[in-house]
């Protein structure tokens, strides 16, 4: 079998030896063991350094430019349903900057005076300022689930539930993938058949959910001025995604999609 048989990613190899040495440790110091046998593996983790940006993927990153996520994958979710009202505002907020698992906990609570503010990895508070179009669409969301439940949404809600409580409020249609398609996005899978339906629509192939935050940080890097000088640094797309260190920023979103060298290196070395 392809999983058996493919070598493994470098990261994958580094955390499996991370794991081994963990137990071993413990094991040695509460004398199971009488020695620790993997004092000895430094060697390996050399020969497998760390790997970001999915660079061993199956799946190459995706880093779609500002027409192809709001100008092709943005419309394919305007549709006039309800659906792709979510789809819209779930796409949106990706592209925005959030990882997956702070759109699924985003509450109405987190959004107040048109400004997003949520509890972020590592426990970092985090907070953006939404586009006019996220504004309109997170409006026109309230509406329809205040008229469709006879209440508006409470703080404690989540933006991305059911409008309509137990039931599936959203038009089918057979272009859907073959998954249990809920009113609510609750899970990274709901939220991946989502994001795939929308790229088939909008004729993208295949786009991860990871992509619209690295596309994010694309899109702000080739952000230029009329003179050709970039509108956003390492330092403010470093803030927008949320990092602690601006290498990370580089290291796992820029350094893939920064090869104006490499590009001019080629126009001498021919």
């Amino acid at each position: 079998m392809p999983w058996i048989t493919a070598p493994h990613a470098n990261n994958t190899v580094r955390y499996r030896l991370s794991l081994c040495r963990s137990f071993f440790r413990w094991t040695t110091r509460h004398h199971v063991t009488p020695d620790d046998p993997t004092i000895d593996l430094d060697y390996l983790t050399k020969q497998y350094p760390k790997t970001y940006g999915k660079r061993q993927s199956t799946h190459p990153p995706r880093f779609l430019t500002r027409h192809e996520a709001f100008g092709r994958l943005i419309p394919a979710c305007q549709d006039g349903t309800d659906a792709g009202l979510r789809d819209e505002i779930a796409l949106r907020l990706g592209l925005a900057g959030m990882r997956v698992s702070e759109i699924l906990c985003l509450t109405w609570g987190d959004y107040a005076t048109h400004q997003v503010t949520w509890m972020g990895k590592g426990r970092r508070p985090r907070r953006f300022t939404p586009s006019a179009s996220l504004v309109t669409a997170l409006s026109e969301w309230h509406d329809r689930w205040t008229a469709a439940r006879g209440t508006a949404p409470t703080p404690a809600d989540t933006i991305l539930r059911a409008l309509r409580p137990g039931g599936d409020s959203f038009t089918k249609t057979r272009r859907l993938p073959p998954v249990h398609w809920t009113a609510s996005v609750r899970s990274r899978a709901t939220f991946t058949a989502l994001l795939w339906h929308r790229a088939g629509l909008a004729d993208l192939g295949y786009i991860a959910p990871h992509d619209l935050r690295r596309s994010a940080a694309a899109i702000l890097h080739h952000a230029k001025s009329a003179d050709g000088g970039h509108l956003f640094d390492l330092l403010d797309i470093q803030q927008v995604l949320g990092h602690a260190d601006p290498a990370t920023t580089q290291r796992s979103y820029l350094e893939a999609i920064s090869t104006e060298t490499l590009d001019r290196a080629a126009l001498y070395l021919d």
